[in-house]
Order: structure tokens, then sequence, then C-alpha cells
């Protein structure tokens, strides 16, 4: 900016202000992406109750075993 300012750009506070170190430089902006499209992919591993709460998961397959008058 100090060089831009002393070939006589008039670059004000308010203007710099606006910029941000950010850099996008890694980031793909044409869209071309390789893909092989025969890799084989792993199943999907999704649990509702993650370990830290088994309990709760516990408690949920309890009450699925009870008759649904109780429910």
């Amino acid at each position: 900016m100090t060089e831009l300012r002393k070939e006589g750009h008039e670059i004000t506070d308010e203007m710099l202000s606006h910029l941000s170190p950010y850099r996008d430089h890694h980031i793909n902006l044409l869209g071309h992406y390789r893909l092989d499209v025969n890799q084989k992919v792993r199943p999907l591993e999704f649990d509702l109750f993650p370990n830290k709460t088994r309990w709760l998961r516990d408690f949920y397959e309890d009450l699925s075993r009870l008759p649904a008058m109780y429910l």
C-alpha cells in the first residue's frame, strides 16, 4: 500500500478497512475436480447416539421392548 501511495494513488484508511488477509489461491474456483468413479466407497456409519450417550440409546432400546399399552 505504501508503494501505491508513493505512486500517487489515493488509498484511504477506510478503503484499507475493507481488505482482508484471507487467501483464496487454494480454492478451486473453476470447478475442475478429479473423481475416480471406480473407487469403492465405505458404508456410511451412522449412530444417533454416540458412545458418550450409550445410556440414552439403551434407554430407548428398553422402551421399544415395552408393550404399547405402557407407552
